[in-house]
């Protein structure tokens, strides 16, 4: 099995966040640049018939074309750990209007047509092709550090958002040494000095990307409550949910 983590962008302007870890939690590949829907199908198509879970930051399946989904509606609702979550609502229409169409079931088409066995909007013990949301993740695995405020938000410094990085890094790192994951921190590449702009627009999309990833390969490690909110018919989010907070560490 692998566990491919995708933050997609909103059009092929932008940067994608990318990562691939294996069965034992090896990052095979994580990073972030301009993929065409096409280079991400030709991964997937690389894999050939491997066993394969797919997790995307972006809406997959939006059936409604104004307000917003049942998923979105039932996230901001729950409590994770005690916390409540902010979610994009998305509807057809405002994601035409602002981004030009609807790339995230663009990507599904495209990955369907050379994986049509992957189920959609699920994930199964063979694998699926689904939704999630990075923030959600963090709350769910990292509820001692959430909220890890790594994205740079209007009043928030460059080295704020390094320091927050470090923070999850220092985390990632502890989860190494316990044999939970490998090699991911030397991926992430996190600067001493403090990045521009562009940089750590960069190293999110990574780190999106990596959490993304996590998302879908953790169960296998961790006792996780997998939470879905929505349907697979109309869209659904999918996010892994500590059992036991003895696992933090």
């Amino acid at each position: 099995m692998k566990y491919i983590g995708i933050d997609l962008a909103w059009t092929e302007k932008n940067e994608t966040g990318l990562c691939v870890l294996g069965d034992g939690g090896a990052a095979e590949r994580l990073e972030a640049a301009r993929f065409s829907l096409g280079e991400l199908a030709d991964l997937i198509r690389s894999f050939g018939r491997e066993e394969l879970t797919i997790a995307v930051d972006a809406p997959l399946l939006v059936r409604n074309e104004t307000g917003s989904r049942t998923a979105e509606r039932e996230l901001v609702r729950d409590r994770i750990h005690g916390n409540r979550l902010n979610a994009f609502m998305a509807s057809r229409s405002f994601l035409n209007r602002r981004f030009g169409g609807l790339r995230g079931e663009d990507l599904v088409r495209e990955i369907q047509s050379v994986r049509p066995d992957l189920p959609l909007n699920r994930r199964t013990d063979r694998g699926g092709l689904y939704e999630t949301f990075p923030t959600g993740i963090c709350c769910g695995l990292f509820p001692d550090l959430y909220p890890l405020r790594y994205k740079r938000k209007r009043g928030m410094s460059p080295e704020d958002s390094l320091a927050e990085m470090k923070r999850l890094k220092a985390r990632l790192k502890e989860w190494e040494e316990a044999g939970i994951l490998s090699g991911v921190t030397d991926r992430l590449g996190l600067p001493e000095g403090t990045p521009g702009g562009k940089e750590l627009k960069h190293l999110e999309d990574r780190i999106d990307g990596f959490l993304c990833a996590l998302g879908a390969f953790i169960p296998r490690r961790l006792a996780v409550e997998e939470r879905s909110y929505g349907t697979p018919a109309e869209g659904a989010i999918i996010l892994p949910v500590l059992r036991d907070r003895a696992d933090l560490r």
